[in-house]
């Protein structure tokens, strides 16, 4: 990464450079020295969350698995590539 002022684009708009702590794209800190163990139990702690809303509602079986699928371990394929995970 190299520091300076900005780009400015041919519409006039001027694109900052990025900061020392990253920037967020889908949730997750895009940079170098990330700070895994913080991202991890931000990821953690939403797919707790969204697997809670799940199972609290009034959904039949079958559909609460697919709605888990679908919701909760997408968002874990999404993060997986991306953040180091241990067994």
């Amino acid at each position: 990464m190299s520091k300076s002022e900005g780009l400015r684009l041919l519409s006039g708009n001027m694109i900052t450079a990025v900061n020392e702590e990253g920037y967020r794209y889908l949730g997750i800190i895009e940079l170098d020295n990330v700070k895994e163990q913080e991202m991890k139990l931000e990821f953690r702690a939403e797919y707790m969350r969204r697997l809670k809303l799940i199972m609290k509602s009034k959904l039949h079986g079958r559909n609460k698995i697919k709605a888990i699928i679908t919701w909760t371990v997408s968002l874990l394929r999404y993060v997986a590539g991306i953040v180091e995970w241990t067994k």
